[in-house]
Parts: C-alpha cells; structure tokens; sequence
C-alpha cells in the first residue's frame, strides 16, 4: 500500500530494520482509520450508539507494540468509552496504568479499566477482583470491566461484587481540611 519494495520480509520492518518506523506509522495509521470508519459509517446508522474498544493499557507501548493509539481516537472523538485491558494482579502497577489513562484522555472519553479475573496474566480471587474495583473508583475511574465471563467468574466473581456494591457506596468518603 505504500510503494515501497520489501525485500527482506519481515526483518526489514522489524527491530532494527531499515522500514521499521515507516512500517510502523503505517500500521497505526490502517487501524486508526478503521476505527474512524466504524465512527463515520456506524453513527448515521444509529445516533445514539456508543462506540468503544478493549485496547491495551499501557500507552505509548502499545502504539509500537499493536497499533492501537487510542488516545488519538480519543481526542478525534473516535470512541465513547475504552475498556483498557489493565490485567495485572500488581495493584501499585494497575492504579498506574488507570491513572494514567485517566490523564491522557482527560475526560474526553469514558476509561472503564479492565480487571484480569481470569486474563493469562492475571487470575485473581473475587476478593481481588472488588480491590481493583475500588482502586478504579479512588483513581477517578467511572466504571471497569472484568475480563472474563466464564462459569467461574459468574458463580464467584460476579456475586461477590455485587455483595460488595453495597459496601463500598457505603464507605465514608475521607475530605482533606
């Protein structure tokens, strides 16, 4: 699609190859503009529709590692909401992450952080689940989502949290004086 001639595929457009940043912007340029047609063709078909995606979390490595910038989706009003894939079971790393992506996109879009209950790189107990939970919430987060539906989360995850919605929107909220 660019005209130029690959002729070692695909070491020159890896690592240190000679097209790697050309390749590069290209590959972030296709998915962006996917995303922009789903905007485009999907919002006169239904005007009230909300656009998001599950992206990865950790902003700017995946616009190297996947293409996916979506913080400029955000800022061009791509998407209403993302769902960060922020699947960790390190606490200190996640409230990282969520608060960043709060920064980034400030307010221009939803982040509903996505917790790993049962991700590869994070299994976490119910218990855990409701942590991140709430880290999302301390960090600004209007909602989250947990990743996945399964037998599992749906007979220990999903009660639990909703056992907990209650105590949490209960819990005193501490003001500085």
């Amino acid at each position: 699609a660019t005209g130029k001639k690959i002729q070692n595929w695909p070491a020159d457009v890896l690592k240190e190859g000679p097209l790697k940043d050309a390749y590069m912007k290209w590959r972030v340029e296709q998915i962006t503009h996917l995303v922009r047609l789903v905007h485009e063709q999907a919002r006169p078909l239904r005007p009230g529709l909300k656009i998001s995606a599950a992206v990865f979390g950790a902003y700017p490595q995946c616009v190297q590692n996947v293409g996916q910038d979506w913080v400029a989706w955000a800022k061009a009003g791509y998407v209403d909401f993302i769902s960060p894939m922020d699947y960790t079971d390190d606490d200190a790393y996640f409230t990282r992450l969520v608060k960043r992506q709060l920064e980034l996109t400030k307010g221009r879009v939803l982040i509903y952080p996505g917790i790993g209950a049962t991700a590869s790189n994070s299994a976490l107990t119910p218990d855990r689940v409701i942590g991140q939970i709430y880290l999302a919430r301390e960090a600004g987060a209007p909602g989250f989502t947990i990743f996945d539906y399964t037998i599992n989360t749906a007979g220990s995850v999903i009660p639990a949290v909703g056992k907990s919605a209650g105590a949490t929107k209960a819990a005193p909220v501490h003001k500085e004086k």
